[in-house]
């Protein structure tokens, strides 16, 4: 089946991330309304949810080793990829160009997760959404990357408050936002990687000392995330 290079190049860079919430070892499940990946991180600090829209019914579930492999084998050169199973491989030509990755049984991909643990995770961040547009993460993450440490997000009334912290060294940044249920939350550098591999507007749910969920979605593919803030004794 055909696939634009560049929308699978970034559903594949939302699912695998980067730093210290990036996913390696990855798992696909396919039907005919997308492919989809419900992930975990090594540390277990994240979950995720990504969907990339289309038929992907010719395509039986598969898992790889390393889905890094995947993303450097997709070449800017070419529009469309044409991917294919055979046996355990799958097979990607792009033009004359063609290559085979050995695929990986889904019983051994540890970062595999079950779609309903997935839910029930999602369950318990039942608040309103709260949009945050792409000037707004940029910003945060421009300052974010000065102290590389702590990230604390307040919501209190429309204010939202950054707070970037190291030892005694802070910068606060503060947005006008809309209102909704407030809350505060410490995350470690996991939540600035993967805003920094999204780096488009988002819609988030929180609540104070929980966990946080992150959508990010187009015409293209659907990503949903769900990550652990710092535990209160670090």
């Amino acid at each position: 089946m055909l696939v634009e290079t560049k929308v699978l190049g970034r559903f594949l860079d939302l699912v695998s991330l980067k730093g210290d919430c990036e996913i390696r070892e990855c798992a696909f499940t396919s039907t005919e309304k997308g492919l989809t990946a419900t992930l975990t991180n090594p540390a277990k600090t994240l979950a995720l949810r990504g969907e990339l829209l289309g038929d992907f019914s010719d395509l039986q579930a598969f898992g790889l080793e390393d889905v890094t492999l995947l993303k450097r084998l997709i070449t800017v050169d070419s529009k469309e990829v044409d991917i294919k199973q055979d046996g355990n491989k799958l097979v990607l030509k792009q033009g004359n160009i063609k290559s085979k990755l050995i695929l990986k049984n889904l019983e051994y991909v540890t970062t595999l997760i079950k779609e309903d643990s997935f839910k029930e995770l999602l369950s318990k961040i039942d608040n309103d959404a709260l949009y945050l547009d792409k000037d707004i993460i940029n910003k945060i993450l421009e300052y974010y990357t000065i102290f590389n440490d702590k990230l604390t997000l307040t919501l209190k009334g429309n204010k939202l408050s950054v707070l970037l912290n190291k030892e005694e060294n802070e910068i606060l940044l503060s947005f006008n936002v809309d209102t909704g249920e407030d809350f505060s939350i410490t995350f470690s550098k996991i939540l600035a990687d993967c805003l920094g591999t999204i780096k488009s507007d988002v819609l988030i749910k929180a609540k104070s000392n929980s966990p946080i969920h992150i959508n990010t979605k187009t015409d293209k593919y659907n990503l949903e995330y769900i990550i652990a803030p710092t535990s209160t004794d670090e």
